[in-house]
């Protein structure tokens, strides 16, 4: 793993130098009068915290405990602080550094000078551990290209089904084990100037590089039809898809300010590049190109000798802003923001296909395999954006503020549209003209939309004790080239602040909103020969977006404090908030969520003192949907279906601390529990047609349960007052029951459901994680000077 070392140890000598060498007592006497009385008393200041630890762990699957952290083995440099000024010198030079060495290691320092400048820089190193033990059937020989050997291509495109899977496990268990990681380092640098009274200006400059790899599943899937409905042979390849991404982000601006007045003008500007342009493949199940079976391509899928997956491509960014601010006569304020943003993406296109035996269809001439029969080298994706957002408040009386708010944003997409003479399908199988049945021709529009915001608020305050806010609003859209051009909402937030007492209030509050499309057209991208019952007049689908149907939304809550009464501080909330849809059409019906906990302090003395709180939170989400049946493009309503599943997680936690021996003894304990029930159950309002069983039956699936626990325990004794010497304990078992993930294996085959599906001819990665107990234990040594 790289470690930042070398330009740390750049970055803090110079940072100690500059502060060293600052200016000395005639330059602070030239310092304005006004700088803050805060400053830290001179001297160096260290903080260190470093110890020896070690983990233990249970089981091969146990990624979940380092998945966002690293847990070494060995000694550590858990904390450094330090700060370093000189009574002479009005400079200032602090920073630390945490868990340094490791893969989440984090650095910062700052170098000021008050009232005058500041300098920033921070490091931080966060981990991502997706999955150990994973196996992978093909050899990296490149970035983004997989290979395997032709001898066995050869031999899994000629065996006949029966002799398949043998082959595949044979491969399958010769594979080398790998795991999967993501690295994300992040350098910041920010430089700020106070260049008189009434100007400031800032520049600062990020850069984000990530590594690793992590999992993608390709394939695709014949469909062949049984007595009672569809038969799937399911096809592809898992692979560890190459991250190597580099952006870099750079803001500056200026701004003037007085007493009146404020008047900003900043720039950022966004690079992204992918080290990494395509994912390339070769398939271990075919070693000669072969196109699907014409005329209707439904089987012979995934049969070419070479795959390639273009990856995220290069882009960048540039934005504009204005801002200002503006005091009005009878304590009132005008403000306002103005950004104009434009988004380019250039990135070259990959051909067609690689499989060389598409064929049928293709326009005569055209080539798939090449480049030169695409109607453009690339995209050249151009997106402009606008976004203003304008407030005006005016308090018309001591106890009442009133305040508007407009706000726009809109996004433009000036992308030409790119006629393409057709694409390849089904898994690189075959070449099409249409997708479900619509010409591309009606599909190469690309889609904008704008989005405006008014609302009003009044704040009204009689007393101290008593505060209500009351606000309508109204949000509408203007889409081009989607199901619904124009949406309004209408709606109105209020919030109650009360305190009958100085140590207890409540907060009730309520939002309520209605979406209304004016209307909505599915065109033929969207189902309508619906071959039984009707639609509602005027309606040429069945189906309904959610984010641009009808919807009734309330979200309502309370919150309640007690605080500085005795040794006693409580607070406790509710939250629910529900989203319904229409229920006579196919998609999302109805959304709920809801949440509730309390927490609880309470200490006995500054000696002793416990905490303990409990969370409760509940998602539900219902929605209709509908499989084909007697044809390709009929839906019969026999076979719908209703999903409801629902989301239960349960979080609890206990702390407790005491101190003794004259506050030199201290002891920490903590328990947090958390429990996660997932609940999936399908139902048929009716009898599915005997033809569609294997497609529309609706039935309970088992439950996915997740519970974790995190134990934590720490004693220390400070010897000195600069010294301190401790023990900690970690305990975390965590516990996952997924029927997807509890078969998972590298190879399927015989696992899945047989009477529906065939994976004799798609490996995967066997990316997870599953249950664990993991212990960590620790000296530390804490020495300050």
């Amino acid at each position: 793993m790289r470690t930042p070392f070398p330009f740390v140890r750049i970055a803090l000598t110079v940072l100690i130098l500059a502060a060293w060498l600052a200016p000395g007592r005639r330059a602070h006497a030239q310092e304005d009068s006004s700088s803050p009385s805060t400053e830290p008393k001179p001297g160096v200041r260290v903080e260190m915290v470093t110890g020896l630890q070690t983990r233990v762990t249970s089981g091969d699957r146990w990624t979940k405990f380092e998945q966002f952290r690293d847990v070494p083995k060995n000694f550590t440099l858990n904390q450094l602080k330090f700060t370093f000024s000189r009574e002479d010198s009005p400079w200032f030079f602090s920073g630390s550094a945490g868990d340094a060495t490791q893969r989440d290691q984090r650095y910062y320092l700052v170098l000021e000078r008050y009232g005058k400048s500041r300098t920033e820089f921070r490091f931080d190193s966060n981990p991502n551990f997706i999955s150990r033990l994973t196996v992978n059937t093909l050899t990296a020989t490149g970035p983004g290209f997989f290979a395997i050997s032709d001898t066995v291509r050869g031999a899994l495109q000629t065996a006949p089904n029966s002799e398949v899977p043998r082959l595949v496990s044979q491969q399958v268990s010769a594979a080398p084990f790998a795991d999967l990681r993501i690295q994300r380092e992040q350098y910041f640098f920010r430089q700020e100037f106070t260049l008189s009274e009434n100007w400031d200006t800032y520049f600062q400059y990020i850069r984000q590089n990530r590594n690793g790899a992590r999992p993608i599943g390709l394939g695709s899937y014949e469909r062949s039809q049984v007595a009672t409905g569809g038969f799937f042979n399911a096809l592809g390849d898992e692979l560890p898809e190459p991250v190597e991404y580099k952006t870099s982000v750079v803001n500056t601006g200026v701004t003037f300010h007085n007493k009146t007045a404020l008047l900003g003008f900043s720039y950022s500007g966004s690079w992204f590049e992918n080290g990494v342009n395509a994912l390339v493949w070769q398939n271990p199940f075919a070693l000669v190109d072969q196109q699907a079976n014409p005329p209707g391509f439904g089987n012979g899928r995934w049969r070419f000798s070479t795959g390639r997956l273009d990856l995220y491509p290069d882009n960048t960014a540039h934005s504009f802003s204005v801002t200002g601010k503006l005091r009005l006569p009878h304590d009132s304020f005008l403000s306002g923001l103005a950004s104009w943003s434009f988004w380019r993406q250039d990135d070259a296109f990959l051909p067609f296909t690689a499989n060389s035996a598409v064929t049928t269809g293709v326009p005569a001439g055209l080539d798939p395999t090449s480049t030169g029969g695409l109607p453009r080298d690339s995209l050249n994706g151009q997106v402009d954006l606008f976004n203003s957002d304008v407030v005006m408040g005016v308090r018309k009386w001591k106890t009442l503020l009133l305040t508007s708010r407009y706000r726009i944003y809109r996004y433009d997409n000036q992308t030409l549209p790119l006629r393409l003479p057709g694409y390849v399908r089904f898994g690189d199988a075959a070449w099409g003209t249409s997708f479900s049945g619509v010409p591309l021709t009606e599909l190469h529009a690309p889609n904008s939309f704008a989005r405006q915001n008014v609302s009003f608020e009044s704040a009204w305050r009689p007393s101290d004790a008593l505060q209500w806010k009351v606000e309508p609003f109204w949000e509408g859209w203007n889409r081009s080239n989607r199901q619904v051009a124009r949406t309004n909402e209408w709606g109105f937030r209020t919030h109650l602040i009360c305190r009958p007492e100085k140590w207890l209030s409540f907060q009730p509050y309520w939002r309520y909103g209605n979406r209304e499309p004016r209307s909505y057209d599915g065109g033929r991208r969207e189902f309508s020969a619906l071959s039984a019952g009707s639609l509602p007049a005027g309606v040429r689908s069945g189906l309904r977006v959610f984010d641009q149907a009808h919807r009734i939304q309330h979200n309502a809550g309370m919150i309640v404090n007690a605080v500085n009464r005795g040794p006693w501080t409580v607070s406790a909330r509710y939250d629910y908030r529900s989203d319904n849809y229409d229920q006579n059409f196919f998609g999302l019906g109805s959304f709920l969520q809801g949440a509730a906990g309390v927490d609880l302090n309470y200490a006995f003395s500054d000696l002793y003192g416990f905490a303990v709180y409990y969370n409760h939170e509940r998602i539900r989400y219902h929605y209709r949907s509908i499989a084909k049946g007697a044809g390709n493009t009929t839906w019969a309503l026999q076979n719908e279906w209703d999903r409801d599943t629902r989301d239960k997680v349960d979080t609890f936690g206990i702390g407790f601390n005491a101190a003794g021996l004259e506050q030199k003894l201290q002891l920490n304990a903590s328990l947090d529990l958390s429990m996660a029930r997932q609940t999936i159950r399908a139902q048929n309002p009716g009898s599915p047609m005997q033809s569609a069983l294997n497609d529309a039956t609706g039935f309970a699936w088992p439950d996915v349960k997740n519970q974790f626990s995190d134990v934590r325990l720490e004693i220390s004794y400070r010897f000195q007052p600069s010294i301190q010497l401790g023990v900690r304990y970690l305990f975390e078992p965590y516990r996952l029951s997924d029927f997807a993930w509890d078969i998972m294996q590298p190879y399927m085959f015989g696992v899945a459901d047989s009477q529906t599906n065939d994976l004799s001819r798609y490996v995967f990665l066997n990316s997870r994680y599953g249950g664990t107990n993991a212990h960590l234990v620790g000296i530390f040594l804490r020495y300050s000077f």
